[in-house]
């Protein structure tokens, strides 16, 4: 059954995708994407921002795991980071990144609790990371947009004072959580894993507290490479616009592609497919030729999404292959 349903989800998120750009086409009464318009040096520009993104988000793992004092490979971690975006892709609101890229880093060498606690970090710094971009986002916005609805300024201070306030617990507070888990575990029909469960989350928790006290610098570190790393991403929609002829304003398109892509972490569909597409293309649309955004978006979602569906298997496959043959008498 599981293996059933990792192969349906693929095919569920193209779906959605594809539905949401068949509606654009049947509401707008659009009839054709333009592929011969692409300009192929755009093109490699975006794949190359992609690529740029696998190497940054790989470089943030490798820096967590050396402040556990631990050494990982970049190359190893650029593959968790890959498949954690695999797995990402197939589930709901991007669910299923962190425990593949612990499972992943678990095979490159580190403890369960250490790769848990790297994989689960990355979360906690993209927490903090988001706060303070969301609020330059959308101060760039309203200083660009006089009419943008002061409500959206308000909500956007909300969710950065949220987002800000669960960064703190996370980092400095997480020990409650031990706790928690030990009222759980501590109930008749659970009492029998008490003890593993207790152990691990001991271990879990006392690194995530050593990475959570980290000096300032070494939080300023990471948060610039996964600022980098976000912006890169971000910038790659902008890219696919010029690809087809289209000369958006840079730092606008980047900072309402971001508010999107953060919206999407709420949207149940795999990997948020169905609205990023339709949302996309909606906020461009009236600006420009529908056909042109449309291939845009295409190329974008090809480029930034569809990309680790071939990546994934292909790690995947790689990282089974090596377990097996180690396996070996």
């Amino acid at each position: 059954m599981k293996t059933r349903l990792h192969r349906v989800i693929p095919w569920l998120s193209l779906l959605l995708s594809l539905a949401s750009l068949a509606a654009i086409f049947f509401f707008t009464k659009t009839r054709t994407i333009r592929l011969s318009s692409i300009h192929l040096p755009y093109a490699m520009v975006a794949i190359g921002l992609m690529v740029l993104t696998y190497l940054l988000g790989g470089l943030r793992l490798q820096i967590m795991a050396h402040y556990l004092q631990e050494k990982v490979a970049l190359g190893s971690a650029v593959k968790a980071h890959i498949l954690g975006l695999f797995s990402a892709a197939l589930t709901p609101s991007g669910s299923g990144h962190a425990p593949m890229i612990a499972l992943s880093l678990q095979s490159s060498g580190l403890s369960a609790s250490q790769a848990w606690s790297v994989s689960l970090y990355s979360n906690i710094v993209d927490m903090l990371c988001y706060a303070w971009m969301l609020i330059l986002a959308l101060f760039y916005l309203l200083i660009d947009h006089a009419n943008l609805d002061k409500r959206i300024l308000w909500g956007a201070g909300f969710a950065s004072l949220l987002l800000v306030g669960l960064f703190y617990f996370f980092s400095f507070h997480i020990h409650y959580l031990n706790k928690l888990a030990h009222l759980i575990f501590t109930q008749r029909f659970l009492k029998r894993w008490h003890r593993p469960v207790m152990r691990f989350s001991s271990k879990l928790m006392a690194n995530l507290s050593q990475l959570g006290q980290i000096r300032f610098s070494q939080q300023v570190i990471l948060q610039a490479v996964s600022s980098a790393m976000h912006f890169a991403g971000f910038s790659i929609f902008y890219v696919c616009l010029r690809a087809v002829g289209l000369e958006p304003a840079y730092l606008s398109t980047v900072a309402i592609i971001f508010l999107v892509l953060l919206l999407g972490f709420v949207v149940p569909t795999p990997g948020a497919s169905g609205y990023v597409e339709t949302a996309s293309v909606f906020i461009v649309k009236g600006q420009y030729d529908i056909s042109l955004v449309l291939t845009a978006v295409l190329l974008w979602r090809l480029i930034s999404h569809y990309s680790s569906f071939i990546l994934g298997p292909l790690l995947g496959g790689y990282n089974l292959r090596r377990e097996l043959k180690h396996a070996r008498p």
